[in-house]
């Protein structure tokens, strides 16, 4: 694949499909427009957007993920790309420490490869400039990709899927859960994860993230109790 040196190059990796292409395409229209149409958006999974940057032949671009990357992973960009900017979709609303959840996201002395900090907000802004004070005049309030998905005038996007529901379960009520913890094997899976990570912070907290994962767990728990009996209510 050949890479248009008239353009801006901006490379977005994904890591869950179906939580994240449809926001990552609506990013790249945002860019491509604001630009005028001198960018060019590429959309992949991690591993071949990262395969892709390694086959550059010139240096330049941009690359933006959602969080931070190990010293190695990082530098090797680096060496292809010229802009590293963070756009943290994770550090929403919903957090319930902010704080706390910033001061995981990146490994500590990385701060000198990120080039921009966008994240929601101006609550989260100044949370931001607080944890990393190094980054404090490169981070940008911005949007949320994911949310500008819910504008109305995007509605066209989802209405395949709407009635293919309707049609196999008629009236539906969709919600969207955030549990990750469903089961004590997948908490256990994300223990060895945790024990053994590169990522001195999550090592060093591994007794207060599996506490969080088993409350997540029983919220799950009830969570379904609460489905049945609002399943059961014909009214």
């Amino acid at each position: 694949m050949s890479i248009d040196q008239k353009k801006i190059n901006i490379f977005i990796p994904i890591e869950i499909k179906n939580r994240e292409l449809l926001s990552k395409v609506l990013l790249s229209n945002f860019i491509i427009k604001n630009n005028k149409k001198k960018a060019r958006c590429y959309i992949g999974s991690k591993t071949q957007i990262k395969k892709l940057i390694s086959l550059k032949k010139s240096y330049g671009g941009v690359f933006i993920y959602k969080g931070g990357l190990s010293f190695n992973q990082i530098q090797e960009i680096k060496k292809k790309i010229e802009k590293f900017i963070i756009l943290d979709e994770e550090l929403g609303p919903a957090v319930d420490n902010l704080e706390r959840s910033m001061s995981k996201r990146f490994w500590e002395g990385t701060e000198k490869y990120i080039d921009r900090l966008y994240l929601i907000g101006k609550y989260a802004c100044e949370i931001g400039k607080k944890v990393y004070p190094k980054l404090s005049s490169r981070i940008i309030m911005s949007g949320w990709p994911r949310v500008d998905l819910w504008r109305p005038e995007l509605n066209y996007i989802f209405d395949n899927s709407v009635k293919k529901l309707r049609n196999k379960y008629g009236n539906f009520i969709l919600f969207s859960s955030d549990f990750t913890f469903n089961s004590i094997n997948r908490i256990n899976r994300e223990e060895d994860v945790w024990r053994n990570s590169e990522w001195k912070v999550m090592s060093k907290n591994l007794s207060r993230i599996t506490d969080n994962a088993k409350k997540v767990f029983s919220e799950y728990q009830d969570t379904i109790k609460l489905m049945r009996v609002l399943d059961e209510n014909k009214d």
